[in-house]
């Protein structure tokens, strides 16, 4: 197993809190990357995990491309993030049973690759029908028209 933080972190204690766990044989944090490494560590990775504390209610791009590379996806039960089928992608409450909730998803997304593909499959529809960028200028159009 590799974690992989990809891009630029937010958080400065990641990189001590990986040492301190004795991680860092298991983990790479990037920095910024091309577009094209992003994408390829995208479409290798099993499971994808954005969380986002605080929000100011922006979609996430990295959200979206990883519900259209099919990949299982765990979010912060946060904001717009909240609006996702649950089907979609899993949610982990903020506050004291986020780590929690977080590990026991990781857990059983690590044992089931069934799982992981159904979660990732849902992801991959969901994004092809309501986040595909063709439909959406589609409804901006129509909605523009009817003024």
């Amino acid at each position: 197993i590799k974690l992989i933080f990809a891009g630029s972190l937010n958080a400065i204690n990641v990189p001590s809190l990986i040492k301190e766990q004795n991680l860092s044989k298991e983990t790479i944090i990037t920095g910024y990357i091309e577009d094209d490494l992003y994408r390829g560590i995208l479409s290798s990775s099993d499971i994808i995990v954005n969380l986002r504390y605080p929000t100011m209610g922006e979609s996430s791009a990295t959200l979206c491309e990883a519900l259209s590379y099919g990949k299982a996806t765990i979010v912060s039960n946060i904001g717009p993030y909240k609006e996702y089928p649950d089907n979609v992608c899993w949610k982990v409450d903020m506050g004291d049973y986020e780590v929690p909730m977080l590990v026991a998803f990781m857990e059983r997304l690590l044992c089931d690759k069934n799982l992981r593909e159904v979660l990732g499959n849902n992801g991959k529809a969901y994004a092809n029908n309501v986040l595909n960028i063709e439909r959406v200028v589609l409804d901006y159009i129509e909605i523009l028209d009817k003024d």
